[in-house]
């Protein structure tokens, strides 16, 4: 008995599994979503022209092993046209603003302090009447080199009065701006190689970065400038290549952030910062680290790393 009901089975399956149960075309269709409407789907092509050119079109593409479709996002270029050209601007940009004074690299200014003497008079007699109000005894102020007598007071005949001369001191602040571009820092570095190496360790390796960082800002652009202009062939292999030369790109941004993490230790300075840069302080921090860079140095880290993103992307 159970050997018959597993032959019925078996029997069930094999007529559902059949080839010879058809559907019909119009219930097709309508089952895989192709009639939309009431209506059958009308011709594909306009003409038989066209439909000639398609197939014409079908069959190269099966010659060539060609897959993909003729609106495939695969089919895009890796790096375009513009996207070359966009990256030629920028490094050139990088190299040209390291000559440029208005992209300085090193930006602060120089605080000098003066003591002015000023002195202040009013006649004795509005003292001996109570009318002692600033207003008034700054009144008669004048700088030093005027007619008025040295020292705290001094007596003046006036009308059977004595005139109250008071002398004050001020302080002038005068800030000179200093500025200097990339070059000019690469020209003058010997100049504060000294007063850098004689500080302590965490400046030492900073001042040795540093240098590395700008001889990185003419070598990486120069390398991405050459690697546009001669990198030909195949769009996807020279993509590829162009991909391994934009990583150079990331080195400047590598040393900017150890730098940063040393100003974060500080050092002392092994020399005087008397009549230094007021950016320099009285220690070295990432204050002064970030105080001390100019717009030129941002700019030339935002080209190398605008780089090292394409790099990304590609």
């Amino acid at each position: 008995m159970a050997e018959t009901d597993n032959k019925n089975q078996r029997q069930e399956t094999q007529d559902v599994n059949s080839p010879k149960l058809s559907v019909d075309d119009d219930v097709r269709l309508r089952y895989i979503g192709f009639d939309v409407g009431s209506k059958k789907i009308g011709e594909l092509f306009r003409s038989g022209k066209e439909q000639e050119s398609f197939l014409t079109h079908v069959r190269e593409k099966r010659e060539r092993n060609d897959i993909l479709r003729d609106t495939s996002n695969f089919r895009e270029e890796r790096i375009s046209a513009t996207e070359r050209y966009i990256l030629l601007a920028v490094s050139l940009f990088v190299l040209v603003s390291t000559f440029l004074p208005v992209t300085p690299w090193i930006s602060g200014y120089f605080e000098t302090r003066t003591e002015v003497a000023i002195t202040a008079s009013k006649p004795a007699g509005d003292a001996a009447l109570g009318n002692d109000s600033t207003a008034a005894l700054l009144g008669g102020a004048t700088e030093e080199g005027s007619p008025a007598v040295e020292g705290a007071s001094a007596p003046v005949e006036r009308t059977g009065f004595q005139d109250l001369q008071v002398k004050k001191t001020r302080t002038r602040i005068e800030k000179t701006p200093f500025k200097l571009s990339g070059a000019q820092l690469f020209a003058r570095f010997g100049d504060f190689s000294s007063d850098v190496f004689s500080s302590g360790i965490a400046l030492k390796i900073t001042g040795i970065l540093f240098l590395f960082f700008v001889l990185l800002i003419y070598g990486v652009p120069s390398y991405i400038i050459y690697s546009i202009l001669t990198i030909k062939g195949d769009p996807d292999a020279a993509a590829l290549k162009l991909k391994k030369a934009l990583r150079v790109g990331w080195f400047p941004v590598i040393l900017w952030a150890l730098m940063l993490v040393l100003s974060v230790a500080g050092a002392d300075y092994g020399f005087d910062t008397t009549g230094a840069l007021k950016q320099v302080g009285d220690g070295y921090g990432m204050s002064s680290f970030l105080g001390l860079l100019g717009s030129g140095f941002y700019i030339s880290l935002g080209g190398c790393m605008f780089a090292g993103v394409k790099s990304v992307e590609i």
